[in-house]
């Protein structure tokens, strides 16, 4: 769950904190673990659809208990107002999450209402309202993920003959403005790069401590040109990882 892992690191680097419940692990039901960590804001993140009944299952329990629930990803970011008038959620933290949860975290600390905090969607007395979109986040500020927030082995996967897989990425967005895509809307078709020094070092760490046999790159559009595979290559080697690697190198029109 990278994008969640990535909010939750930048709430403790700056003062919250923030754990990970990741569904498809916890045995424990959602009453015993609202009641276990007793959460101040629920976060939950919905990439698509077939996410939708857990999190409503989620959302009531959390309601129920007073707590406000935020959803995040890429469906209710798509559909925000539609999703806000299920009547499960009380704001929608609109595509990347690490700036506007901060807001929020430090508003809530605050007794402050979240209303104020660019890149969310609520509803109030019925009518819709949606504040300013966020500029995109310089990727380069985000710490490091940190993989202590969640237990590495659960992720393994085999992928192309290598077993020991972790997913991770390298750059956020694509260029391209394909209609059947999420890029467009999510990431208004920009792309941006993280520092290659994090990525390295996210990776070192998985290796080291964790046996992390390779990495799975979920990059919209990982390579723009010939140099830029070659140049990422020569690193790779260059680092003495030993591990393998795979990405989506893709074609846009």
């Amino acid at each position: 769950p990278l994008g969640i892992m990535s909010i939750a690191t930048y709430l403790n680097a700056n003062g919250h904190e923030a754990i990970i419940c990741d569904r498809f692990f916890e045995t424990e039901s959602i009453r015993s673990l609202l009641e276990k960590h007793k959460p101040d804001i629920i976060g939950v993140s919905v990439i698509s659809f077939s996410f939708i009944k857990d999190a409503s299952d989620i959302s009531r329990e959390a309601k129920s208990m007073g707590i406000p629930v935020v959803w995040g990803g890429i469906m209710p970011s798509s559909i925000p107002e539609e999703t806000l008038r299920s009547g499960f959620v009380d704001y929608i933290s609109i595509n990347e999450g690490e700036f506007t949860w901060l807001e929020m975290a430090d508003a809530f600390d605050k007794g402050a209402p979240f209303d104020g905090t660019d890149g969310l969607a609520y509803l109030r007395d019925g009518k819709y309202i949606r504040t300013p979109d966020r500029d995109f986040i310089d990727l380069s500020v985000l710490p490091p993920i940190d993989w202590t927030l969640v237990t590495p082995e659960n992720y393994f996967q085999t992928s192309y003959g290598y077993s020991k897989m972790l997913s991770t990425y390298m750059s956020k967005g694509c260029f391209g403005t394909c209609t059947y895509c999420y890029n467009p809307g999510f990431h208004q078709s920009t792309r941006r790069q993280r520092p290659i020094e994090t990525v390295l070092g996210e990776m070192r760490y998985l290796v080291e401590n964790h046996g992390a046999g390779g990495f799975d790159f979920t990059d919209d559009l990982m390579f723009l040109n010939r140099n830029q595979v070659l140049d990422f290559c020569r690193i790779m080697v260059e680092s003495k990882l030993g591990v393998c690697w795979s990405g989506y190198l893709s074609t846009h029109t």
